[in-house]
């Protein structure tokens, strides 16, 4: 699949018009496959683990999330707790 996928952007360069879209929907849907099946190879080692770890770190950040993107921690300091992110 992949030197399908490889044939069909070399392809992709010399098309223009409804041609050019129609390839590039294509080739959008091999690379959405090929991504899905990353997990179901025969290898110990994942292709794109550090990218998932990236991923998942962007995704603690996204603005709008309810909760913070590190442990809290509440921590007695006298007769208060704080709240403090580590």
């Amino acid at each position: 699949m992949a030197h399908y996928l490889a044939e069909q952007m070399v392809a992709l360069e010399t098309k223009s018009g409804q041609e050019k879209a129609d390839c590039e929907a294509t080739v959008t849907t091999l690379i959405l496959q090929v991504w899905e099946r990353r997990n179901k190879l025969p290898v110990k080692r994942v292709p794109f683990l550090d990218v998932d770890k990236v991923a998942s770190a962007l995704e603690r950040l996204a603005p709008g999330r309810g909760e913070g993107a590190y442990l809290e921690y509440l921590i007695p300091v006298g007769s208060q707790i704080r709240k403090i992110w580590m």
